[in-house]
């Protein structure tokens, strides 16, 4: 029967190399994603949460069916013009929750004319530019229910996750290693003496 060959110390010392690189890059994309969001939220004061210019927004009315299902995960950002037939997300400043519907139409006075696929009339009140918060550019059908979990109560297990890629980077530190160790045993000698 073969046993397997030892793993060489330069080969172990490449993985804890490559591992901690890994988790350390983790962790900064996490650190800096979430001090993004909180500028945007509690700086800029933007209505939804946006990363780096995009939105991702759980859909929560059938109004764009078929184009749109509830639950449906979609992707704005701001663009610099609007035509008829672009899916925007608007909220006027007396809403909380923003709308996602089709442009339809456009007014004298240059504000769009919008109306959900699903519905029988155009909306109630044109939108103006400054009442935008971007074009939809992405459907991800069914993945918004993963962002209402985080929403609700995911962040807790995300603060979790990050902790345990923290702990194990910590863990896979390459400041451990032999010449490390050798340079201890002399200062703990030196020290004695």
């Amino acid at each position: 029967m073969k046993t397997a060959a030892p793993v060489s110390k330069k080969t172990t010392k490449i993985v804890k190399i490559v591992i901690s690189t890994a988790l350390s890059a983790v962790i900064l994309f996490i650190a800096v994603t979430a001090v993004w969001l909180l500028i945007d939220k509690y700086i800029i004061r933007y209505p939804v949460p946006r990363l780096f210019g995009y939105s991702f927004l759980c859909v929560e009315s059938g109004s764009m069916q078929d184009e749109i299902m509830v639950n449906d995960l979609i992707v704005i950002t701001k663009t610099k013009d609007y035509e008829i037939n672009d899916i925007i997300t608007y909220l006027r400043d007396d809403e909380t929750v923003p709308t996602t519907h089709r442009i339809v139409g456009k007014t004298s006075d240059g504000k769009y004319i919008t109306k959900g696929d699903a519905n029988n009339t155009n909306d109630r009140f044109p939108v103006s530019e400054d009442e935008i918060l971007g074009e939809v550019i992405k459907i991800k059908e069914g993945a918004g229910s993963t962002l209402k979990w985080v929403r609700n109560r995911g962040w807790i297990y995300l603060t979790g996750f990050a902790i345990l890629v923290a702990i194990a980077s910590f863990l896979f530190d390459t400041g451990n290693d032999e010449g490390s160790d050798e340079h201890n045993k002399e200062t703990v000698k030196g020290d004695k003496e």
